[in-house]
């Protein structure tokens, strides 16, 4: 994979938020993890997935757009 695919994958999304929640888990960041409200905060965000799109087709996030200076 080239660096630009990359950039334009979702792996780079779970790889930057698995280093947040390591780093988070060990106390080096600011953020604070509680494992005892992960299965809480699951349901939260699927319901309000489901509330907003109940039909499941949810608006694609166009990462093409931060690539795009001066708007």
């Amino acid at each position: 994979m080239s660096k630009l695919d990359y950039l334009l994958s979702p792996q780079i999304i779970r790889d930057g938020a698995k280093k947040i929640h390591d780093e988070a888990t060990a106390g080096k960041t600011h953020f604070r993890v509680h494992p005892e409200r992960l299965d809480f905060t699951v349901d939260y965000v699927l319901t309000t997935i489901r509330q907003n799109y109940p039909d499941l087709k949810i608006p694609f996030h166009s990462r093409w757009g931060h690539f795009r200076p001066g708007g």
